[in-house]
């Protein structure tokens, strides 16, 4: 049975899928997948057809044949990940064994190209979810095994593939056993090490990633990046049951964690990560899951502990809700805070290690986050707490005496948190403490306590004591005492702002009471400033009647001191409060009548119901759910009368004589768009009751509208359907309070309601608007809204078949019923789509879409002749742009847009404009969505952009001429485009390209190809023209660069390298068509032929057979560019998609060939990267190879200038030596290479012996050859040839070897610096002389005249003034000295011998330098800065052995001057002047070193330091009567070369003073003894500060400065001492004859 192919190209996934099964059933599965593959093959088929087929037909064999598939990358992409399906399940053996086993995988690898090995590793690698699998296990292993011959060398089968593939092979790793991880984890060779992905790694091995990060706490040797897994491991990996204990497996690590840090102090964690990651959620857990009591306060605990051990992790402490400190004092509310246990002991720890960090601003802040997280029972227990551990200084707040401590202010809602008696005690000792009342805070906004108390910015003390005490009825005596007091002051005063604040106050002070009485009496009482406006708006504004406390008190439900309403209906006061409500609007009808009246003015009583019916709904909630009240309780008790108040609030309301109060909106007293119920749709089962009378009073309301509108309107009475008698469903109810689902069944008359207008019926919604004015006017806006209706009548069924019912019927019902013949059915479609989606934002609609969005054209022509060309518009059956129309209007119309309408009764009911919906289609070669569009649209695509742009661009063979691929196979039939289509403005080529970008797996890759061929044939053509050719080249480039995604880039690969051969003019195009991404599409066999083919072919062009040409970079089109060979030399740079040995080849080959400095860069580059890598896997033999390779750079590495050859002698002219000042491009590399610590050090010396030091040699004896010609061919030259010392054309690479890499280098290299060195230092007369003449000419005194020289003699006389006439200069390059300590790896280090010599040589220097003291004394600094001490412990030992003789040597040498009396008599004397001695013999002293072993007691070297430096001062003194200068030395080496706590530590030793009680006892030296002390207990005071070790150790030197007989001793004691207990040690202390 053959294949229906025109069925495989058009079929959508789903059809496909039927087709395929049902050919399975009638051909064998192999005969199907052989044809389907040959059609691919061909072209006929595109390659997306056959990923259906390997998941319909499960067949092995199909499998495999897919995978070994050599012409299309998407075929084998589709098997990839098949096969990575079946790794995962029990049938992968069988799949397996198809393959051959593991040698048939390996030769699998072989044949793929790079990316198919990325994703064929990556499929298997992630083999391992579900059910593990020893067999299959073992086998990955087996496969990695064979994949890596050169390191398991014993392993069979093995791979022949040579391609450095290992970054790729390493994420099968995770596929394999914990033990074959473990053991790839252990070997620091391991090829596999360096690429593993750490998170695939903790994915399927979290035990193994578990131990690694153990290792790595405790090692800073273990692979450091584990560290990165565990935020995850001690979060949620791995996944399990918890223990008995309530904890989980990653609960039960992150404590093991923790412990094992816990004082370990070479911890190698990032403290964020221990705090954040670790502790902090592990304790958050381990609350919310409700672990062992015992488990908390063990996690607290080792918290502390690796805090006390770690302190700078304090830092990472923070106030966040789920932190540590307030999770442990949830615990502590509810295990410990009965009695003072461990757990309160706990808790005070806690604190006082958060006090010691600036985690909390204040006392307060703590205290506002730490009381919510208490039961109000224990919250002042905590606060006790909080006040002795945490506020600084400590105070016990149940003691009154050190009270003024505490705070100076307090916020009113920390009392009332606390319970009433604890917070009205406390109350009473702050009073008392502070015998003032002004220390309370304003309270939040919205409070009874946001109001001042008169006259200070505080709030009132007496207030807060009331609401407090909350007095029974018995008890208010005082209350209504402090009320009348109030009364009275506001009645008496004469101002206005007097009268308003007192009775404000008044009123707050009823409602702090809780007594409605009290609050109904002040209400009562305040009416009589009605005609005092300023005082009654105050009295009745939102800040006064809107107050929490307020609302609360009037919902008449009584709050207990646990925060909850009270469950016994008998203490409700409901009715009492509703009689308060009423008399608020009595108080607003009476003030309506005065001139004064403003609406806005009375706004808080208008929003007042609201928020009281809001808190009631919210009580009642709560009431059954904590306490299970009944609803027949709680309507009697709460709601009953609610509905009689507020429908008679509102039939007052609507009177004509209360109009002016706009109390009478349709949305009635409960305002008119706020949520009376939380939330929307959320699973809270609110009562019954509150539905019930949410229901009632939306049909009472609605009632009582039936007879309020005639009276303005008569003809509202007799209204027809659609148009309400009464209220509109909107205005009964919102839909956020009634559309829920919860409502269900609950509110049958709002229910009954929606139902009635979502299934209106046809002749009501279809009518016309009512023809008479006086019918117009009463309908007016009060027009029922359809969205409304609908999320009732929908929400309000259960979720699921119901609702989906419903759904369908009221979609049916509006496309047929209320829209009739006013639109067809597509219109209808489009029109009630988005007003459901605007009605149901929530609801999943299954409602049809009219305007598909998917394309439906353009399609390939059915109807053709098959004979010839046919012409074809794309766009001819594409639909056509819908402008909206304007519809009749009917009353559903208005229904549907009565939410737009604007609120008025009075106005009469306004014609809506109704349109039907517009349509614009998307864009013919629209990209945002080509990937899913239906198969014949993306072969339409296709087909259409290749036409397009072969038609606009293409002056040769036309693609599509005769039908693709063949006359009886037709994909593509003979197609040109419609001359029309072709004139459409808005289509572009770029647009074209784009949508082939989205489709290139798509594209036949022989049309690619012959449109790209085409294209650049006409380029080719109009340039011989000579007309213009930048679009079609371009054009033509644009798609060249998408063949690195297309199916078949073999097909392409033979036009990209000719078109970057033949058109070297775009060589900037060719690194966008050429990529290694391309590369790494193709097999390896291809990638291969291709860049021979690249490599031949350029010595081919460039007739580099036999002989070696230079090229440039202005080479002529007829040759091929540099930077072409360049880019082949890069593509060989660590490249992947071929062979080591393959591109060694090359790159040798083009070494041999090629001598252009930048084309020797990128091959010396490449071989480099390449002998890194196989020294690496330890391959010797390659090394070996590439070793002899690079020694053919030698000649080159060796001229005067890299860039060109030397000429040959004897020269013609002097040559001139370029780049004096840099390192030569390829010796640099090469030198680079032999520094780089990672390659095998034994690679490097080879490299070093082998091709280094040869060219070096090579350029030294040729310069050699150049100084001699330059000294013959210059007048005076043979005179100082004797006086010359040869160096390299640029000193700076022997001082760059001599510092990089010392351990390769034989010792003549440092005799040869040294020469240079001190020739430059002190050069003979002869050279002085030479060089002044070549630098000055040779004066007019002879009155000689030289020719003007030429450029090449200039550059010689100025390249010999550079190197031999630089002096001091050569301290820039490299001073020997340097490499003694350099901080050099152990590889690098020079070894004991070469140190010896180098110390020798750094003596002669110096020797050479004091005897030339006068000339080079601005140079001595920098040539002893490297004799300077070190700080580590390594270097410092290496400094004591080889630097510190040098500098008794230098100071042995200046002393032998100094000794010499006859020196010191001649005032001709050279040197004229000396080194300081003071330095010298400073630098003699061995600082302590940082990583100093525990060992070595630092207290030793400290007092060594000290008696040192005391001696230095007693030879000062003995030695000299200026000592001013070396006292400044002193403290400066004691401040800047020595570290705290170190330099403190010997300022201590060396102003002790115990022996010295007299001032007759002290000399001189005792004085400068405390003076270089206290200078440095200045300078490092906030060190000292920091430090409470030596804080100790500098009061106790005071201590004895104070109590010496000397004045000026015992003077800086006692001052020092009191500067140091006020935290302000000596920072402001000044003394006459101080060093500093």
């Amino acid at each position: 049975m053959l294949l229906d192919l025109t069925l495989l190209r058009n079929a959508d996934a789903k059809d496909l899928a039927g087709y395929y099964i049902q050919l399975r059933d009638l051909q064998d599965h192999d005969q199907i997948t052989k044809n389907l593959l040959q059609e691919i093959g061909n072209e006929s088929l595109p390659p997306t057809v056959f990923g259906i087929w390997l998941s319909v037909s499960c067949s092995d064999i199909a499998l495999s044949q897919a995978l070994h598939y050599p012409n299309s990358c998407l075929v084998r992409r589709f098997a990839i990940k098949r096969l990575g399906r079946r790794m995962r399940t029990s049938s992968w053996e069988t799949v397996w064994n198809c393959l051959h086993g593991t040698q048939g995988v390996l030769d699998l690898f072989a044949q793929l190209s790079v990316v198919d090995v990325a994703h064929l590793s990556t499929f298997i690698g992630h083999c391992r979810k579900g059910r593990h699998r020893p067999a299959r296990d073992a086998s990955i292993e087996a496969l990695l095994r064979g994949l890596l011959p050169f390191f398991h060398q014993e392993s069979q089968p093995r791979s022949t593939d040579q391609r450095p593939l290992v970054n790729h092979y390493a994420r099968m790793l995770p596929a394999c056993s914990p033990g074959f991880v473990e053991q790839v984890l252990s070997q620091p060779d391991n090829p596999l090490l360096p690429y593993f992905n750490t998170s695939q790694i903790l994915r399927y091995h979290p035990t193994v990633v578990q131990k690694r990060v153990l290792l790595a706490t405790a090692s800073a040797s273990t692979d450091e990046r584990f560290l990165s897994c565990l935020p995850q491991l001690a979060r949620s990996v791995p996944s399990g049951q918890r223990d008995s204990a309530g904890f989980s497996p990653s609960m039960l690590y992150a404590s093991d964690i923790l412990a094992k840090l816990t004082g370990n102090q070479s911890v190698h964690v990032d403290s964020r990560v221990v705090i954040n990651d670790v502790a902090a959620p592990l304790l958050d857990r381990a609350m919310k899951h409700r672990s062992n009591t015992d488990k908390v306060p063990e996690i607290v605990l080792a918290t502390l502990s690796y805090l006390q051990h770690i302190p700078k992790a304090t830092r990472y402490l923070d106030s966040k809700p789920r932190s540590i400190l307030p999770n442990l004092a949830r615990f502590w509310s509810r295990h410990g805070a009965e009695a003072n246990d461990a757990v309160s002991r706990l808790l005070a720890r806690c604190l006082e290690q958060y006090a010691d960090q600036a985690i909390y601003t204040s006392t307060k802040s703590l205290v506002d986050d730490l009381l919510q997280n208490v039961a109000r029972k224990h919250r002042y227990t905590l606060l006790l707490l909080v006040s002795k551990h945490f506020h600084r200084p400590a105070v016990d707040i149940d003691d009154l005496q050190p009270f003024h401590l505490m705070l100076d202010d307090y916020a009113c809602q920390m009392f009332i948190d606390l319970d009433n008696n604890s917070a009205l005690q406390l109350l009473s000792r702050i009073t008392q403490a502070k015998r003032a009342t002004d220390f309370l805070e304003l309270g939040r906004r919205n409070s009874i306590f946001s109001h001042p108390h008169a006259p200070f910015r505080r709030a009132d003390k007496r207030l807060l004591e009331i609401y407090l005490s909350r007095p029974e009825s018995d008890g208010l005596a005082s209350v209504k005492e402090d009320i009348c007091e109030l009364q009275r002051k506001s009645s008496g005063s004469r101002k206005q702002s007097d009268r308003a604040f007192f009775a404000k106050s008044a009123m707050f002070y009823a409602i702090g009471s809780g007594s409605l009485e009290l609050y109904g009496d002040v209400l009562t009482w305040s009416w009589r400033y009605i005609k005092d406006p300023m005082t009654i708006r105050t009295i009745y504004d939102r800040q006064s009647l809107l107050t929490n406390q307020g609302i609360e008190l009037l919902s008449g439900m009584q709050i207990t001191t646990s925060g909850l309403p009270s469950h016994q209906p008998d203490t409700w006061r409901v009715a009492e409060a509703n009689k308060i409500l009423l008399n608020l609007f009595d108080i607003a009808c009476v003030a309506s009548v005065e001139p004064s009246f403003r609406q806005n003015d009375w706004s808080a009583i208008k929003a007042i119901y609201r928020f009281v019916i809001k808190t009631r709904l919210d009580s009642t909630r709560i009431l059954q759910r904590r306490f299970g009240l009944p609803d027949d309780t709680l309507y009697d008790h709460v709601w009953q009368d609610t509905l009689t108040t507020l429908l008679n609030l509102e039939e007052r309301a609507c009177k004509v004589e209360h109009e002016i109060l706009a109390f009478n909106s349709p949305y009635g007293p409960l305002g008119q768009d706020r949520l009376l119920v939380d939330g929307t749709d959320r699973p809270i089962k609110h009562p019954e009751s509150s539905y019930r009378f949410l229901d009632e009073l939306a049909k009472a309301r609605d009632t009582l509208w039936k007879k309020i509108r005639p009276t303005s309107h008569p003809a509202a009475a007799s209204l027809p359907r659609p148009w309400p008698q009464g209220l509109p469903i909107q205005f009964l109810a919102n839909p956020d309070d009634i559309a829920r689902q919860d409502a269900e069944g609950r509110t049958p008359f709002l229910s009954s309601r929606a139902t009635s207008v979502v299934f209106l019926g046809a002749e009501a919604a279809l009518s016309d608007l009512p023809p008479t004015d006086d019918d117009r006017a009463a309908i007016g806006s009060l027009v029922d809204d359809y969205g409304t209706a609908l999320a009732i009548n929908i929400v309000q069924q259960p979720q699921g078949p119901t609702r989906d019912r419903q759904v369908s019927r009221a979609w049916h019902h509006a496309i047929t019923s209320l829209t009739g013949d006013r639109m067809d059915a597509t219109e209808a479609i489009a029109f009630w789509r988005p007003i459901f989606r605007q009605a149901l934002p929530r609801v999943k609609l299954e409602v049809p879409d009219v305007i598909d969005e998917r394309r439906q054209v353009p399609v390939l022509p059915t109807d053709i002749d098959d004979g010839e060309t046919n012409e074809w518009d794309p766009a001819l059956n594409q639909r056509p742009g819908v402008k909206p129309r304007y519809l009749s209007i009917r009353a559903i119309d208005c229904l549907l847009h009565s939410s737009a309408m604007q609120l008025d009764p009075s106005m009469a009911i306004r014609e809506p404009q109704a349109r039907t919906q517009s349509f614009t289609p998307l864009s013919l070669w629209n990209t945002e969505d080509c990937l899913n569009e239906s198969n014949r649209v993306q072969e339409g695509l296709i087909a259409s952009t290749l036409l397009y742009i072969d038609s606009k661009e293409n002056k040769s063979c036309r693609i599509l001429r005769q039908p693709f691929p063949s006359g009886g196979d037709i994909r593509y039939p003979s197609l040109i485009l419609d001359s029309e289509f072709l004139l459409r403005s808005e289509l572009h080529i770029s647009q074209a390209i784009n949508v082939l970008e989205q489709l290139v797996n798509r594209v036949p890759s022989t049309l690619f190809r012959e449109l790209t061929s085409s294209l650049l044939e006409t380029s080719s053509w109009l340039a011989m023209e000579s007309r213009e050719t930048a679009t079609a080249t371009t054009t033509a480039y644009r798609l060249l660069a998408l063949t690195k995604e297309c199916d078949c880039p073999e097909t392409i690969a033979s036009l990209v390298l000719r078109t970057v051969l033949d058109r070297p003019e775009a060589s900037s195009w060719h690194r966008q068509f050429l990529l290694p991404t391309f590369l790494n599409r193709l097999r390896p066999s291809h990638a291969k032929e291709l860049l021979t083919s690249f490599a031949e072919a350029i010595e081919l062009k460039n007739g580099l057979q036999s002989d070696t040409k230079i090229l440039t970079k202005d080479t002529p089109n007829s040759v091929v560019k540099v930077t072409t060979i360049k880019y082949l030399a890069q593509l060989l740079h660590q490249s992947c998609y071929i062979t080591s040995e393959d591109a060694f080849s090359i790159l040798v080959s083009l070494l041999g060939k090629h001598t252009h400095i930048d084309v020797l860069v990128t091959i010396v580059e490449s071989l480099l990267a390449m002998l890194a890598h196989h020294a690496s896997h330890n391959n010797r033999s390659f090394v070996q190879k590439i070793l002899i390779a690079l020694q053919g750079l030698v000649p080159i590495a060796g001229r005067l200038n890299e860039r060109k050859e030397d000429e040959k002698e004897p020269w013609d002219s002097m040559p001139v030596i370029e780049d004096e000042d840099h390192c030569p491009p390829i010796f640099d590399l090469l030198l680079d290479f032999a520094f780089d610590c990672e390659v095998d050090v034994g690679v490097r010396q080879d490299l070093v012996e082998q091709v280094l030091l040869p060219a070096f040699d090579a350029t030294l004896k040729t310069h050699e050859k150049w100084i001699e010609t330059f000294l013959a061919r210059t007048k005076g030259g043979s005179a100082i040839e004797e006086y010359i010392t040869p160096i390299p054309p640029r000193p700076t690479v022997l001082a760059t070897l001599l510092e990089a890499i010392p351990a390769f280098l034989p010792g003549s290299y440092f005799d040869l610096w040294q020469r240079y060195t001190v020739m430059s230092l002190a050069p003979s007369p002869a050279l002085v002389t030479f060089n002044r003449i070549l630098r000055d000419g040779p004066g007019d005194d002879k009155g000689e005249t030289d020719a003007v020289p030429s450029p090449d003699e200039e550059a010689a006389r100025h390249h010999w003034l550079q190197i031999y006439d630089c002096r001091t200069e050569v301290f820039s390059e490299c001073r020997l000295a340097d490499v003694i300590i350099g901080d050099l790896p152990v590889s690098l280090a020079p070894s004991k011998n070469i140190q010896s010599i180098l110390q020798g040589y750094t003596l002669e220097v110096a020797r050479v330098m004091i005897q030339h003291f006068d000339e080079l004394h601005e140079s001595w600094e920098r040539f002893l800065a490297p004799l300077h001490a070190p700080w580590g412990a390594r270097q410092g030992r290496v400094w004591y052995e080889y630097c510190h003789p040098v500098i008794k040597g230098i100071i042995e040498c200046v002393e032998t001057y100094r000794d010499d009396a006859s020196w010191r008599a001649n005032k001709q004397r050279r040197p004229e002047f000396l080194p300081n001695m003071v330095q010298l013999r400073l630098m003699l002293l061995r600082p302590i070193p940082d990583d100093l072993p525990a060992a070595q007691p630092k207290d030793q070297h400290c007092a060594e330091l000290a008696d040192k430096l005391v001696e230095l001062l007693t030879d000062i003194v003995a030695n000299t009567k200026v000592y001013h200068d070396a006292m400044k030395q002193i403290v400066d080496y004691m401040t800047g070369n020595l570290r705290f706590p170190w330099n403190v530590d010997a300022a201590c030793r060396t102003g002790d003073l115990a022996s010295q009680k007299n001032e007759e006892e002290c000399a001189t030296i005792d004085y400068l003894k405390v003076e270089v002390a206290h200078v440095v207990f200045r300078q490092k005071a906030e060190n000292i500060r920091e430090s409470p070790e030596m804080m100790k150790k500098v009061e106790g030197l005071f201590e004895q400065w104070r109590d010496s007989e000397v004045e000026d001793f015992r003077m800086r004691g006692i001052v020092g001492l009191g500067q140091a207990q006020d935290s302000d040690l000596l920072t402001h202390l000044e003394f006459d004859g101080s060093c500093d």
